[in-house]
């Protein structure tokens, strides 16, 4: 595990403080109108992605963590989701050419547009979720940063003007392809082949699609922000919100790590050891606070020598932006602790899909009513808005639960509590 934990760190060094070093030569050189469009773009695919991730990143990677010693069953798994995928690529392609039909801001940049689409592409078919899974993550992670390293290198020999953008999305594409090509390769290392079964691809939608509907709206008050900004601001406010919300990602990387390589041993404990589970998620709660609240705080207080440091003096309005995102930090850290790591493994799906619902919906009404008056402000407040409701209903979920990590399971209390009747009767 703390094998898996330093390769991870590595990755979240590469996907979060690699752009930071590109993040200065593309604000100069793109200018706010380029990058806006860059980032719309990106928002729009990262959200598209949706349906290829289809949940399996955590349902698959359960599946996998459980069976992770049985070799034909792991080629099954394997070879299900991905057929699966190839199925649900379909899918991804007609919506997209409905959206650059259909939606004039994002038809206008074809080229653009279209790399996007096959970097998203790539980027479903990742099998990053496989090696989290068997909890092998160290190679997987050796290939990322690699291609990000020469992502990054290429970019900053390279870009040099707003017309460069189409450099920067393609090049972003080729470094999903790659490490989906080597990876995969690698993969067969521990399976029997891939086996294509239209049974078992049928199979493994119907398993992940609890999972897929939580993705799915999860990734529509998260990731989409900047792509549904842009329907009602200039490109340039999109650069200003979407810089703001990638150095709030960086914060929240410092403990991303730990998320995914807990979720599988968590997933494991509740079903082999629940006892031990409780333990391993209250001191999983505490270190998670620890890093939450100082991310946060160490944020807001350099924010502003931050962002004219990365961005100059032209992106000053992504100060006050950033410090309103920050606040998301420790609230998705609580969320994702007792939502993804707690509620999916014990089986509370129900209420956890009604709560991720709920939050979409005030998303939804936050871009109507508060985001064409108030733009990229009211935009940030609404996200905020959005995960403070989620967490809440969460904890309170979780605290009120059968399967709860504080305590004895109240289905324990009620046996021992009949068991010690019967005994006082007798």
């Amino acid at each position: 595990m703390i094998r898996n934990l330093v390769a991870l760190y590595g990755v979240q060094i590469a996907t979060f403080l690699l752009p930071l070093l590109t993040l200065p030569l593309l604000a100069r050189n793109l200018g706010p109108t380029a990058l806006g469009e860059l980032a719309a773009l990106q928002s729009l695919f990262a959200t598209l992605g949706f349906l290829l991730e289809y949940g399996f990143n955590y349902s698959a990677a359960r599946q996998v963590a459980i069976h992770r010693e049985d070799r034909s069953r792991l080629t099954v798994i394997l070879s299900d989701v991905l057929g699966a995928k190839v199925l649900l690529s379909l899918v991804f392609f007609t919506v997209s050419l409905g959206i650059y039909l259909f939606v004039p801001v994002f038809r206008a940049q074809g080229l653009l547009f279209w790399l996007g689409f096959l970097g998203g592409l790539a980027q479903g078919f990742n099998l990053f979720w496989f090696y989290q899974g068997i909890e092998k993550l160290s190679w997987s992670a050796s290939v990322d940063v690699a291609l990000k390293v020469g992502y990054t290198a290429l970019v900053l020999i390279l870009v040099r003007s707003p017309q460069d953008v189409v450099l920067v999305i393609g090049l972003q594409g080729l470094s999903s392809f790659l490490s989906l090509m080597i990876n995969g390769v690698r993969a067969r290392q521990f399976v029997d082949g891939v086996r294509w079964s239209l049974a078992g691809s049928l199979t493994a939608l119907r398993e992940g699609r609890s999972l897929f509907f939580f993705r799915a709206v999860t990734l529509f008050y998260t990731s989409a922000n900047s792509a549904m900004l842009r329907l009602f601001a200039p490109a340039a406010t999109v650069a200003q919100y979407s810089n703001a919300e990638r150095l709030t990602n960086v914060g929240f990387s410092a403990f991303g790590p730990l998320m995914q390589v807990f979720y599988p041993r968590l997933s494991y404990q509740v079903h082999h050891n629940f006892t031990e589970a409780q333990r391993f998620f209250r001191r999983f709660l505490l270190i998670i606070l620890m890093l939450s609240v100082s991310a946060a705080a160490v944020g807001y207080l350099l924010a502003p020598l931050a962002v004219n440091l990365l961005f100059g003096d032209q992106f000053a309005a992504t100060v006050p932006l950033f410090r309103i995102l920050l606040l998301n930090i420790p609230l998705m850290a609580l969320s994702n602790l007792f939502g993804l790591q707690w509620m999916v493994p014990n089986g509370m799906q129900k209420p956890f899909n009604l709560i991720v619902t709920l939050a979409a919906m005030l998303n939804i009404l936050s871009v109507l009513f508060i985001v064409p008056r108030y733009q990229a402000q009211g935009m940030a407040w609404g996200v905020v808005g959005c995960e403070l409701v989620v967490t809440g209903l969460m904890i309170g979920s979780v605290l009120r639960s059968d399967s709860t990590p504080f305590g004895v399971p109240r289905s324990k209390r009620v046996k021992k509590s009949l068991d010690s009747t019967v005994q006082r009767k007798l």
